[in-house]
């Protein structure tokens, strides 16, 4: 079970226009967060300077970091697979997890839940109806939202946690990426990035199969995304647009 303590750290300004967004940062006890850092550590004041110094270098990619009041190191980490294997860690490691201060506004009377998992958050609805790839896009879009992207480690680590959840999800599950214009991308509208690459794809996967243009996201033999053929039948969920 995880426990998190609010704790309100700072406010960074994010344009020139210097519009002020707030960002908090919660202790988070999952250790699944923290199995890949994407930087060197370095030596920092206190757990308020390394999350900012964190947030200035690396922005969006900084949804979690490790900050050990001991020897001050600040290390930027992310999840990765459930089967890599555990990382070292130090008397006095904290994890911190990033939380947007504009919170999620669900829209739960149209069926939309909130999910959260190492500093990712998302509205997702299911459909335990299955669908061919298009006929779910076309179903998510019809109620103003998309198939529900991956599209970082943090986001794939939610929708494993979303999964969890109910053993209704266990089974496959369309993802929001295709390979319609020659490259795999996102539902969102980027090209899948080579450290999501390595975290969500199952071993050989994806294959040569040049008929095999969509995803899905199989939870109960490897928990990992395959590439698959449009016209078959999988479960999915929507994001609502925010």
């Amino acid at each position: 079970m995880r426990i998190y303590f609010s704790l309100l750290l700072f406010f960074l300004k994010e344009s020139t226009e210097a519009a002020t967004a707030s960002t908090y940062f919660h202790v988070n006890n999952d250790t699944h967060c923290t199995k890949g850092d994407f930087t060197d550590p370095w030596t920092d004041h206190n757990e308020i300077s390394c999350l900012k110094e964190c947030l200035t270098q690396f922005k969006d990619q900084c949804k979690n970091a490790i900050f050990n009041p001991d020897n001050k190191t600040c290390i930027p980490v992310h999840p990765t697979s459930r089967d890599a294997p555990m990382p070292s860690s130090q008397p006095g490691d904290v994890l911190y997890s990033q939380y947007d201060g504009g919170a999620l506004n669900c829209n739960t009377a149209a069926g939309f839940q909130r999910y959260e998992a190492c500093g990712a958050a998302a509205c997702l609805r299911d459909s335990l109806s299955s669908m061919t790839y298009f006929n779910a896009k076309t179903e998510c879009e019809s109620i103003n939202a998309t198939m529900f992207s991956p599209n970082s480690p943090e986001r794939f680590a939610l929708l494993e946690a979303a999964i969890d959840e109910n053993p209704a999800f266990h089974t496959l599950i369309w993802v929001g990426l295709n390979k319609f214009t020659g490259t795999w991308a996102w539902e969102t509208g980027e090209d899948m990035d080579s450290d999501t690459h390595a975290v969500v794809w199952a071993s050989g996967q994806p294959d040569n199969d040049f008929s095999k243009t969509c995803a899905f996201y199989q939870q109960f033999t490897f928990q990992k995304i395959h590439n698959a053929q449009c016209s078959n039948f999988n479960i999915f969920f929507c994001e609502q647009a925010y």
